[in-house]
């Protein structure tokens, strides 16, 4: 399926990402210099089981302030089959010194990692993922680089938009370029020599969040 999407669309269409940066004078804020005449900014997060009334009140909110014409938001989940900072964190915190318990834990690490690349159940095929929720704003830009007042209002606009996903029951974690490169490579990258499949010591969101 990678093959045929490559073979349809341009890499370049699927990447916009021309640069990042760093700005706002108290909270530092990651922004996006995209090749569409825009600046984006985005969270990960770990979806929600559930959604209450005030959920759903505080995400209308969100999506229907002031925001300046031609913004776009986007709201994408994926079921990554990256699960390798979760079967390090059990690592870690099963480590011990007996040999049989570490055979055990073993064992255990190597299950799951062999759920995420094949079924685990027959009748429903299921397999082991790890769904993530990425929340994308992406803002016309007059030019590139704008001026500072520019950029403060999209900084302003990322603590609007932070606030407001925390308000609603979400725990986000902004999109570092780490982040992004750890959240694309399984989405493009299925090799069974992928980096992302060998790598170890790897965060999960940012070191706020990390296990």
């Amino acid at each position: 399926r990678n093959r045929l999407l490559l073979d349809t669309v341009k890499p370049s269409e699927l990447f916009l990402h021309l640069s990042y940066d760093e700005v706002g004078s108290h909270t530092k804020r990651t922004i996006y210099y995209l090749d569409d005449n825009y600046i984006g900014f985005g969270f990960l997060m770990p979806p929600l089981s559930g959604a209450s009334e005030q959920t759903m009140k505080r995400v209308s909110q969100l999506i229907a302030a002031d925001w300046p014409p031609g913004t776009i938001i986007s709201f994408a989940m994926f079921g990554t089959p990256d699960i390798e900072p979760y079967v390090q964190a059990y690592e870690k915190c099963h480590s011990t010194q007996n040999e049989y318990l570490k055979e055990v834990i073993d064992k255990r690490s190597n299950y799951l990692r062999r759920a995420s690349e094949d079924v685990i159940d027959q009748r429903s095929q299921t397999r082991m993922r790890s769904l993530q929720l990425m929340v994308t704003v992406k803002l016309p830009c007059p030019s590139i680089p704008p001026d500072q007042r520019y950029l403060d209002g999209v900084v302003e606009w990322g603590e609007r938009f932070y606030n407001a996903l925390k308000s609603a029951g979400f725990d986000p974690t902004e999109v570092s370029p780490e982040i992004l490169c750890g959240y694309l490579n399984p989405l493009f990258n299925w090799d069974k020599q992928a980096f992302w499949k060998k790598a170890r010591n790897r965060r999960l969101y940012s070191e706020d969040h990390q296990i």
